[in-house]
């Protein structure tokens, strides 16, 4: 039985792990809305996110006197984005402001002045994000740039989008919103 690194020297030799502040999100385009993401040449620039979890309801079935427990349907939360509020450079279009993007989208799935409701805005191809950017070689040093963990989220659609706090108070800070996803489901 392995018990594990004997000393400090052995654990530092052995210990790979990923850093949280180095990953890249590759946002997609619905194929039939024109919101001008231009995503072979975009990054999103968000200040903080998470790996989205995911969930198993249970169905509890009495027997006896007892409470048998059975795997229910899975779940799959929204997914929240710190993102920075500034132009994408590299974008085709004059609406390279993320959060007016992520407005029209909101715009073209539920209309202000119209009300008209479209079902399915959803992006087509899955939304990327990578992480864990190194290539561990024999000594320990590694290669900025190879991500190495990543997940999709696939058939994803903006459903909130947060005010931009402004304050005369803040002088060292880039304004930043919220942005909630929901989507079907995950994948790695």
């Amino acid at each position: 039985m392995s018990v594990g690194p004997v000393n400090i020297t052995a654990f530092r030799n052995q210990f790979v792990a990923s850093r949280s502040n180095r990953y890249l999100i590759t946002p997609a385009d619905p194929e039939d809305l024109d919101l001008g993401l231009d995503v072979e040449h975009m990054q999103l620039f968000a200040k903080a996110t998470s790996v989205p979890g995911t969930q198993i309801g249970m169905i509890p079935v009495g027997y006896r006197g007892r409470i048998i427990k059975f795997a229910g349907e899975r779940q799959y939360g929204e997914w929240v984005i710190q993102v920075y509020d500034g132009t994408i450079r590299g974008s085709s279009s004059s609406t390279g402001n993320i959060r007016k993007i992520m407005e029209n989208w909101i715009e073209l799935t539920n209309s202000s002045l119209e009300h008209h409701v479209r079902l399915n805005t959803a992006s087509t191809a899955p939304w990327e994000v990578k992480w864990f950017d190194t290539d561990i070689d024999g000594y320990g040093e590694g290669t900025a740039g190879d991500f190495s963990q990543r997940f999709r989220l696939h058939n994803c659609w903006p459903i909130d989008i947060s005010p931009i706090d402004l304050s005369y108070d803040q002088a060292d800070a880039f304004s930043e919103f919220t942005l909630t996803l929901a989507y079907d489901f995950h994948s790695y």
